[in-house]
Parts: structure tokens; C-alpha cells; sequence
């Protein structure tokens, strides 16, 4: 394979013809005016030597207009541009997976049937039995650390875990299907209000849960467990809080505190 890229079924106005967008580009004229402003149907294009092609319709659809042609796929202005990028990108992710798979099997496959094998990933019709649960993967990336992290960060996350199972039986959702995909701003949404509402968790301790579920995610990326980026906007504003100066007695007391872990005593460098 060549190439794997998007691109819309009708990106102009009903009558514009090639030669109309040609026109403008000698003239120097933006083609803006020319573009569709209804939503028509993102495909995704696989290209071979011999000029040869396999077209799927996505099932995802955007208006021209919001459309980077440049880069291929919705610009950051568009409202839910995120998620429908994110989509598109482990759409693309997958169907090279599953091709690069095929294709190990099968050195002869043929374009009907990397059509079947597109069409099925995009309706979801694949199974992946090599996928785990979102779940599994966290309580691997838990456990493969034990013993090289701190004991307090291995109980971060363990608290994680926790507080998502609760997430995951308030909204009633099956843990073995759940994965990390579904990790996005929906979610998020859905997560924080059930902290604050459900277990009354501050906003701060919010804040930790979510960045130890980056942290995660990051990790499971680079292992290929995932293709989503859309955690990484999972934000929580944080109130202001108000300013306290200590005293000179109190600092005193702080500095001369003899806690009982070893790991809490002031280094000497700031003694």
C-alpha cells in the first residue's frame, strides 16, 4: 500500500466544476466561495501501485467549509473537530493494523477483499481478541511498576482504579467492554461529575485522578494499545485559593519536624 488518506465525496457547490476551482487558483482566488457548505461524506482512500484503489465511506460526514484540506481532516475550529479527528485517525490506525495482518496471512489478497476487511473495521464488525479491556491494561501498567515507583504513587493509581469501577457501576458499564477509546471528553464529563456529586471528591484530588489517567494513557499509546489522543484535554478548573504566609515560629516548627518515613525529612540543602 501507498497511501491511506481522507478525503470528501463532494467538496464543492452543486455545478462548480474542476475547471471553476482551477480558474480561481491561476487567478489566486481563495476557493472558499466554491466550497460545499452542507455536509457531505468524509471516504477514506487506500492507494496501490498501478493506480489501483480502495474507497470506504467512513459513515462520518462535514461540511468543506470546516474541512483543512491540507491536512486532511476538520479543523481545530469546528465544534466536536476533536472527537471526529480522533475517530478518523484510529480508523486509520486500524485498517492498517488489519491490512499489514491480512496481508501476512494472505500475500495474494486481493481489493474486494481489503474492501470487505475496510467496511467491516469502520461498522466495527472486526473482532480484536489481542484488545483487553481498559481496565486490564491499567492493572498491568500498575503492576509492572510495582517496586520501581513509590509506594505512594502505586497507591494513586490503585485509588484509580477504584474510584473508575465505582464510575463504571453508577453509569452501568460493563468493565470487559470498555476500553480505551472510549476514553474522551464525553467521559470526562460523565467521570468528574460522578466524583463531585457521587463521592464528593475536591476539585484537587479530581485534578490527580486525571492526570494520572494521561499518564496512563500516554504510556498505553506507546505500546500501541490505543490510537486516541483525546485525554489529552481532560482539564478541571481549579479554584483559587487564598495566599497564607507562615510565620517565622511556624516555618521554625516545620523545619525542625522529625517525621517518621525516612522519605519526608527536608534535605539538608534546605535545612
Amino acid at each position: 500500500m501507498r497511501s491511506i488518506n481522507f478525503y470528501l465525496l463532494r467538496p464543492f457547490k452543486k455545478g462548480v466544476s474542476n475547471n471553476d476551482v482551477k480558474y480561481y487558483k491561476s487567478k489566486g482566488k481563495s476557493i472558499s466561495k466554491l466550497l460545499n457548505d452542507k455536509p457531505t461524506v468524509i471516504n477514506l482512500f487506500l492507494t496501490f501501485p498501478g493506480r489501483k484503489l480502495v474507497r470506504a465511506n467512513t459513515m462520518e460526514k462535514v461540511k468543506a467549509t470546516q474541512w483543512d484540506f491540507e491536512n486532511k481532516m476538520a479543523k481545530a475550529s469546528m465544534y466536536g473537530s476533536l472527537e471526529l479527528n480522533d475517530r478518523l485517525q484510529h480508523m486509520k490506525a486500524e485498517v492498517m493494523r488489519k491490512y499489514r495482518e491480512a496481508l501476512t496471512k494472505n500475500p495474494k489478497i486481493t481489493l474486494a477483499e481489503i474492501k470487505t476487511l475496510v467496511d467491516d473495521i469502520i461498522a466495527d464488525r472486526v473482532p480484536d481478541f489481542n484488545r483487553k479491556p481498559f481496565l486490564d491494561y491499567l492493572q498491568g501498567f500498575i503492576d509492572e511498576r510495582i517496586g520501581t515507583v513509590h509506594k505512594l504513587t502505586t497507591a494513586k493509581y490503585k485509588s484509580l482504579v477504584t474510584v473508575i469501577k465505582g464510575w463504571m457501576k453508577y453509569v452501568d458499564v460493563n468493565p470487559r467492554t470498555f476500553h480505551c477509546e472510549q476514553l474522551d471528553l464525553d467521559w470526562n464529563f460523565s467521570f468528574q461529575q460522578y466524583l463531585m456529586t457521587e463521592r464528593k471528591i475536591t476539585h484537587a484530588t479530581i485534578h490527580k485522578y486525571l492526570e494520572c489517567t494521561k499518564s496512563f494513557m500516554r504510556a498505553a499509546r506507546k505500546r500501541n494499545f490505543h490510537a486516541t489522543n483525546a485525554f489529552e484535554e481532560f482539564t478541571i478548573k481549579r479554584p483559587k485559593k487564598d495566599v497564607i504566609w507562615l510565620s517565622e515560629e511556624e516555618i521554625e516548627l516545620i523545619m525542625n519536624y522529625q517525621p517518621k518515613d525516612a522519605y519526608m525529612n527536608i534535605p539538608e540543602c534546605l535545612s
